[in-house]
């Protein structure tokens, strides 16, 4: 009896660790395991774009992600999805949203659920803005400890009628008129 109790509890304690790691580590990938160049080909070339639509990088370099149309009939109830294409960090796989993202009545403000990095919906509605068209800050609200709001720096599309060539010093600029979680 005392084997077969032992049995049990291991095979518990596999069942729901694996139910576990199912709920957390996965999350839907609608465009599948797409990079950015595969993002651009498939979806953003030749096409008319909204505004936020394309490829964003954070200016730490820590994740890159592109924000598409949402199509897909998954995360119903959001306008546009960001999706991984790149990052350095091991908590995310390529193809996974980051962001779930609803259109206000402003062009350059959207409301956004954002994963964190255990990968659950965040409980806070958070802002991203873009301050132009190539710059877009979002809005970490309390009690996520960050020193700086994150920065999102576009790269694709360039040249386009939402996009213009980036000019550093601007760039620059604009990045240190962003206040600082710390002033």
């Amino acid at each position: 009896m005392g084997k077969t109790r032992e049995v049990f509890i291991v095979l518990l304690l596999l069942c729901i660790t694996l139910l576990v790691s199912s709920c957390v580590n996965d999350l839907p990938r609608p465009t599948g395991e797409f990079r950015q160049v595969d993002f651009i080909e498939k979806y953003f070339k030749d096409q008319e774009l909204d505004f936020i639509e394309g490829v964003w990088r954070w200016q730490n370099g820590l994740y890159e992600i592109a924000i598409i149309k949402n199509t897909f009939g998954i995360y119903s109830g959001y306008e546009y999805l960001g999706i991984v294409t790149d990052f350095r960090s091991g908590v995310w796989a390529i193809g996974e949203p980051k962001f779930l993202i609803n259109e206000t009545s402003s062009r350059d403000v959207y409301t956004i659920d954002y994963h964190l990095h255990n990968r659950r919906k965040s409980l806070y509605k958070t802002i991203l803005t873009l301050k132009n068209n190539d710059i877009a800050v979002i809005d970490l609200p309390y009690p996520w400890d960050v020193r700086e709001q994150p920065v999102l720096i576009r790269t694709y599309p360039e040249g386009n009628k939402f996009s213009k060539t980036v000019d550093k010093d601007a760039l620059d600029k604009t990045i240190q008129q962003i206040p600082s979680k710390n002033n």
